[in-house]
């Protein structure tokens, strides 16, 4: 099904095409096009394909924070919450791939500002992870969390994108597992 919202199409296909093909091969005649309207019409929405880029961003951040309060919400204790958190970031990896590929590989086409706030924001999904770990690890010092945080994470995104964040072979599980080994090594 098509969505409803001229902006939200233009969007999905924005995702889509940058994932694809890159954003700078993607012009906004083939956004448009792709979704079935012309260029000029794609700049009602979004005023430039930089503005289409740091929608992908926000929405890929507001996703993402939304599942990890949701995953830290129906916890039970600590390392309920950290055994959820990661399995949500990697429902959301593997769910969302289109929008994850174009985040982990755009950032640098961002306009200054929203890579600025987004960064912020990355590092508050940090923090989260950490103080999650911290809690069920108290021995660990900061630095050691930090960087077994940032491991998880990337085992996440790296072994997705080898799997091509397909599931039907298992690899998300597989991945979670990884990612919660990492962060009690």
């Amino acid at each position: 099904m098509r969505p409803a919202s001229r902006r939200e199409l233009l969007l999905i296909e924005a995702i889509r095409l940058f994932h694809r093909h890159g954003y700078h091969a993607v012009a906004v005649e083939d956004i448009g096009r792709a979704a079935g309207m012309q260029a000029s019409s794609v700049y009602r929405y979004f005023p430039s394909k930089a503005d289409l880029l740091a929608a992908a961003y926000y929405r890929a951040t507001d996703r993402l924070a939304g599942a990890t309060t949701t995953a830290i919400a129906e916890a039970s204790d600590p390392a309920d919450a950290l055994r959820r958190v990661v399995q949500a970031y990697v429902a959301y990896a593997f769910g969302q791939s289109d929008l994850v590929a174009v985040y982990l590989a755009e950032n640098n086409n961002l306009p200054d500002e929203d890579r600025h706030q987004l960064r912020g924001a990355q590092r508050l999904h940090v923090e989260e992870w950490m103080r999650l770990v911290e809690t069920v690890r108290p021995d660990l010092p900061a630095a050691d969390v930090r960087v077994l945080v940032h491991a998880a994470l990337n085992v996440v995104t790296d072994i997705g994108r080898l799997g091509r964040f397909d599931r039907a072979e298992g690899y998300d599980t597989q991945t979670a597992r990884l990612a919660l080994a990492v962060l009690h090594a």
